[in-house]
């Protein structure tokens, strides 16, 4: 959009839009909105993104991360890496309650309806995580399930932890 700018502050990586429009069309409270000059308001978002060049690359929503350990992770990435495993239709992950870490990753898992074989896509899945994610990102249980539960707009329903 025209005179729309983006911004993620150094210390915390978060998102931060303007907009001329922003501070005439938006209904927030006040104490939510910063003016930085005299036409815009900058509203964090609440995406987590990084920066680089020009480009802003999406890495999940702060109020969605899930502490493992000392480690922030995003179930977005590794949401986004599991799907890349054929034979896997969609994903979700959360973080699962642990006594040690804080919470562990948790993915559930819907397959292509042509695969028949859980045992070996588990393992494939595994086998992918391993190439592509750190220890701490790697899903610790991993559940083949029928269907995801959906919201009324249509996104994969984010389940709390347990």
């Amino acid at each position: 959009m025209k005179d729309t700018s983006i911004a993620a502050d150094q210390s915390d990586s978060v998102a931060n839009l303007s907009s001329p429009r922003t501070a005439s069309n938006l209904n927030a409270r006040v104490s939510d909105l910063s003016v930085t000059d005299r036409d815009f308001r900058w509203i964090n978002t609440g995406d987590k993104v990084e920066i680089v060049s020009e480009r802003v690359f999406f890495l999940g929503r702060t109020d969605g991360a899930i502490n493992v350990g000392v480690n922030k992770i995003f179930p977005e990435r590794i949401e986004l890496i599991l799907q890349q495993v054929d034979g896997v239709a969609a994903v979700m992950v959360r973080g699962r309650v642990s006594s040690i870490a804080g919470n562990l990753v948790e993915a559930y898992v819907t397959l292509n309806q042509s695969i028949s074989d859980q045992v070996t896509m588990v393992a494939s899945i595994r086998s992918h995580c391993k190439a592509f994610l750190s220890l701490h990102e790697r899903p610790a249980f991993i559940h083949i399930v029928n269907d995801l539960p959906i919201t009324e707009s249509g996104k994969i329903k984010r389940l709390s932890s347990r």
